[in-house]
């Protein structure tokens, strides 16, 4: 599930995701990449650097994190609102 985006990130799975979301009142960032994809691996990239990752870990505060790799990605038409692209970050309410 961490798939290279930080251990220090409390990221659920996306099947636990809606639940935990009502539970804790946030909305969801869902993060969708694939272990293939070269952009996806140059997010993990820019992702290390310590601005980003602070950047990430603030945004827990507020949101329930939710990362997806390969099979993980929910396929349903509405987590594709402009089209199958990867990296995608979604905001969910």
């Amino acid at each position: 599930m961490l798939a290279g985006f930080g251990e220090d990130i409390a990221w659920v799975k996306w099947e636990d995701a809606v639940e935990t979301a009502m539970e804790a009142n946030k909305p969801i960032f869902l993060l969708i990449h694939k272990s293939w994809c070269h952009a996806c691996k140059a997010l993990k990239k820019t992702f290390q650097q310590s601005n980003a990752r602070k950047a990430f870990k603030k945004l827990s505060e507020y949101f329930v994190m939710v990362n997806t790799e390969d099979d993980e990605e929910p396929y349903e038409e509405e987590y594709r609102p402009d089209g199958k692209y990867i990296p995608r970050v979604l905001f969910l309410g």
